[in-house]
C-alpha cells in the first residue's frame, strides 16, 4: 500500500484576506491545519517584506519586530453560529412535518441541486437568514399556539361529555349555612357500598342524577354540622367531586366547544394551505444550515491561526501531489502576489504529528484503516 509524501505548507498574508484563504482551505480539503513555531513566522514575515539580515541597520527594527502574532478567540462568534444552526434544525424538522411527505413520482422528478462551497457562499450574501428563520418561528408559534387550544377544548368536551346528562347547572345550586351539596360521581360497582355507608347519617339528601354501567352521577344534600363525615365517607368510596365553572348546561357548552373546534379547524387549514411557500423555506432553511455549519467549522479552524494587526500565518500538513493546486486555488481568491508560501519537508520531530494519507487503487482502499492502526 502507498502512503503518500506529506510537506508542510506555512502560508502568510494580509489579514483583510483570512476568511478568502480560509474557504479555500475548506472547500479544497487538502490541508490539516497545525501551530507553528515564532521563529517560522518572523522569518516568514521578513521574507514577505524581502528583508534580508544583512541589508538591516544593527540600529533598525525587523519587520516581524513590528508584528505581535497570537491567536483570536471566536468563542461568541462560534456560539452564535451554533445558536442559528439549532434553530434551523427545529424548523427544518417542523417544516418536514407540516408539509406533506412527497410521493414516488414527486420524489423520482425532484432534482436535488448541489453547490460549491463557492457557490453557496455567494448564494447565502444575498439571503436574509435571520428573517427566514423569523417566519418559520412565526409560523410554528401559531401552529403551536392552534395545537395548544385545541388540546384545550378537546380535554373540554371529554369533561363536558360525561357531565351532559345534567339537567340544571350545578354552579347554581350553592352551600348554605346551614346546609353543604356535593355534586359528582362513583363507579357503579360501589352503589351499594357507598349507600350502606351514608344510612347512617340522619340529616342528608342523596339523589341518583344518571346512571350507566361504569359510574353513576350523584346529588348528596347535607346539613352543615354532618358535612365533614360525609364527606369523609364520599372520598372513602371514591367520590369525584364535581367542580364546575361554566355558565351554561354542559350540554350548551358542548354546542359551543364543537363550533369552536370547527372554527379552530378552519384556521389550522388555512396556515397550511401554503404548501409552496413553505417548501422555499424549508429548502432555504437547509441551505442556510449548510452554510452556517461550514462557517462555523472555518472559525474553529481559524483559532489555530496566528494573526497581527495587518498579517496572519498559518501552517498545516497538505500531499505533496496537492500542494500545487491548493495554492493555485488560493492565488485565485486573493491574488498571486498577496500571499507568501514556505514549503518544508517532515522533521524528525514531527513524524508522530504527521497524518497518514494513503493513495491506492480502489481494491486496496478498504485495508486503510487496518494499516492506520499499525
Amino acid at each position: 500500500m502507498a502512503v503518500s509524501t506529506m510537506k508542510k505548507m506555512t502560508l502568510l498574508a494580509e489579514k483583510e484576506n483570512l476568511s478568502a484563504v480560509m474557504l479555500s482551505l475548506q472547500s479544497y480539503q487538502a490541508v490539516e491545519l497545525m501551530t507553528t513555531t515564532v521563529e517560522k513566522q518572523r522569518a516568514l514575515v521578513n521574507e514577505y517584506y524581502n528583508v534580508d539580515k544583512e541589508d538591516v541597520d544593527s540600529t533598525e527594527e525587523y519587520p516581524a519586530d513590528k508584528h505581535i502574532f497570537k491567536n483570536i478567540s471566536k468563542e461568541n462568534d462560534i456560539n452564535y453560529l451554533s445558536g442559528l444552526i439549532d434553530k434551523s434544525e427545529e424548523h427544518i424538522e417542523f417544516l418536514e412535518e407540516v408539509l406533506p411527505s412527497p410521493g414516488l413520482l414527486e420524489k423520482l422528478k425532484f432534482e436535488k441541486k448541489s453547490y460549491t462551497l463557492y457557490e453557496l457562499e455567494e448564494l447565502m450574501a444575498s439571503s436574509d437568514i435571520d428573517q427566514l428563520i423569523y417566519k418559520a418561528q412565526e409560523l410554528r408559534n401559531r401552529m403551536d399556539k392552534l395545537e395548544e387550544r385545541k388540546e384545550q377544548l378537546e380535554e373540554e368536551r371529554e369533561f363536558l361529555n360525561r357531565w351532559k346528562s345534567l339537567e340544571f347547572n350545578p354552579k347554581v345550586v350553592e352551600d348554605t349555612k346551614v346546609t353543604e351539596v356535593f355534586i359528582g360521581a362513583v363507579d357503579t360497582e360501589r352503589n351499594d357500598a357507598l349507600h350502606e355507608s351514608l344510612h347512617s347519617f340522619n340529616e342528608m339528601y342523596i339523589e341518583e342524577l344518571h346512571y350507566t354501567d361504569d359510574e353513576t352521577i350523584y346529588l348528596v344534600i347535607t346539613s352543615s354540622h354532618e358535612a365533614n363525615d360525609v364527606e369523609n365517607t364520599l372520598i372513602r368510596h371514591r367520590f369525584e367531586r364535581l367542580h364546575y365553572n361554566y355558565e351554561q348546561l354542559p350540554r350548551e357548552e358542548l354546542k359551543r366547544n364543537r363550533d369552536e373546534l370547527n372554527e379552530l379547524h378552519q384556521k389550522m387549514v388555512q396556515v397550511e394551505e401554503k404548501p409552496e411557500e413553505y417548501k422555499e423555506w424549508l429548502e432555504n432553511l437547509k441551505l442556510a444550515e449548510e452554510y452556517l455549519y461550514s462557517k462555523r467549522e472555518r472559525l474553529i479552524a481559524s483559532q489555530d491561526v496566528l494573526v497581527s494587526e495587518n498579517l496572519f500565518v498559518l501552517t498545516g500538513w497538505i500531499e505533496e501531489n496537492e500542494l500545487d493546486q491548493q495554492i493555485k486555488d488560493i492565488e485565485n481568491q486573493i491574488g498571486k502576489y498577496s500571499r507568501h508560501v514556505s514549503i518544508s519537508d517532515v522533521e524528525d520531530n514531527e513524524v508522530d504529528d504527521v497524518p497518514i494519507m494513503f493513495k491506492n487503487r480502489k481494491g486496496t482502499s478498504a485495508f486503510e484503516n487496518v494499516v492506520t492502526m499499525y
